[in-house]
């Protein structure tokens, strides 16, 4: 999850440079996992959201998390901070 001119492109590339171990299905897959936790975490948000009575307020991040649900207890506490800062950004485009 990248912002700026990586964000939301396919992250093969630079997991090649950043983990040359990684074979071409592994860095695929990974692409796909980080697709897939981008979605979640929109609709973890949207569903909040939904949910919410203060149409104002943003859920905060631990309500978030626990969204999520135990599918994504991997993500440590800066990978959740920037899921939860850009599916905000992402919902409010």
């Amino acid at each position: 999850m990248a912002w700026g001119p990586e964000w939301l492109q396919p992250i093969q590339g630079r997991l090649a440079a950043a983990h040359p171990n990684l074979d071409a299905s592994q860095r695929d897959a990974l692409d796909v996992l980080a697709r897939q936790t981008i979605g979640a975490g929109r609709e973890a948000l949207l569903d909040l959201l939904r949910d919410q009575r203060d149409d104002l307020a943003l859920p905060s991040i631990e309500a978030f998390s626990a969204s999520l649900g135990p599918s994504f207890a991997w993500l440590d506490a800066t990978q959740l901070s920037r899921l939860y800062s850009q599916s905000i950004y992402y919902l409010r485009k």
